[in-house]
């Protein structure tokens, strides 16, 4: 199999944290011919997109990733059998650029960006309102204070396009200045972003469940740091192990039948407490966090995905 993975700049990735890197590994270790570019070297001609794809010899020995990479040869991202797209958000007009482009490709591209176009990560929980918090999606002030009002502990804002908690702001309903928390928040009123009822469970964790083709195959829960509310790894939460409750359960099938109407295959959800808060599907990351509490290997199941639709 040659696969191809579109990802960010070699010497930006954290190896302790990336799933990417595991990918890649794993590839290797089977013998598969790995190929790495990041979008800065994508372009779309006539003939379909193209990069500067480097060889990639990674194998997870705690070489750099940058280190791993030789050979750069400009090839049509046709010539692989599988490209993946990694590159993390912010889902911005660069973003949604390299979805069109990759939309020219003749070969499977996971995951699909037609769809990662039209799915929201963070919108496309109200589709499943009876598994999400209470929460909005606006741009008015006057409306967000009003929903905020009926919020028991107040509310949290989120950007509808970033990640790893960039731009999140707690907004308590007693705020002497909640009005410029909003204008901070949208930029000056000027992007719509989402808020949600405050969840007091999150203090116990925030749950991330792995999924493939709408299947969990890995989990972790996301211990805040001392005197943070928010439970990202890159904020210094810690993972834990965890039991998967009814409820997740109940989720987790929610979220697969929602998945099933896309080419979603790659995927992980958040859970705080009992509600579903996101379903990541643009660069779904926490294989090496899972790995470390409960065992190396869980990115074998993704590699044995790959092979299979590169051969279909």
């Amino acid at each position: 199999m040659r696969l191809a993975i579109l990802g960010d700049e070699p010497s930006t990735l954290t190896i302790e944290m990336d799933t990417s890197l595991l990918i890649a590994a794993e590839a290797n270790r089977r013998g598969h011919d790995v190929f790495y570019a990041w979008p800065q070297k994508l372009t779309l001609g006539a003939s379909g997109p193209e990069a500067e794809w480097w060889g990639m010899d990674y194998s997870a020995d705690g070489r750099l990733p940058k280190d791993t990479v030789s050979n750069p040869e400009r090839m049509s991202a046709n010539a692989f059998d599988v490209v993946l797209m990694r590159q993390d958000p912010p889902v911005d007009e660069r973003y949604v650029s390299i979805t069109q482009m990759l939309d020219f490709c003749t070969v499977p591209v996971l995951n699909n960006p037609t769809d990662v176009r039209s799915f929201s990560e963070k919108i496309s929980v109200l589709r499943l309102p009876h598994l999400c918090p209470p929460s909005i999606v606006a741009i008015d002030p006057d409306e967000m204070l009003r929903f905020i009002a009926d919020s028991p502990e107040g509310c949290v804002l989120k950007p509808l396009n970033e990640f790893s908690g960039h731009g999140v702001l707690r907004l308590k309903k007693d705020e002497p200045d909640l009005r410029g928390l909003l204008e901070k928040g949208t930029d000056g009123f000027a992007k719509y972003v989402m808020i949600q009822h405050f969840a007091p469970a999150v203090a116990e964790g925030d749950k991330r469940i792995y999924l493939l083709e709408g299947k969990p195959i890995g989990r972790m829960n996301r211990v805040p740091a001392k005197g943070e509310w928010r439970a990202n790894i890159h904020l210094g939460a810690q993972p834990a192990k965890f039991e998967m409750t009814p409820r997740d359960e109940e989720i987790v099938e929610g979220v697969a039948g929602l998945l099933s109407e896309y080419d979603l295959p790659i995927t992980c959800i958040d859970i705080i407490g009992d509600t579903l808060t996101e379903i990541n599907v643009t660069s779904p990351s926490g294989i090496p966090e899972i790995n470390k509490i409960y065992g190396d290997g869980h990115e074998k199941a993704l590699v044995d995905y790959i092979e299979k639709r590169a051969n279909s």
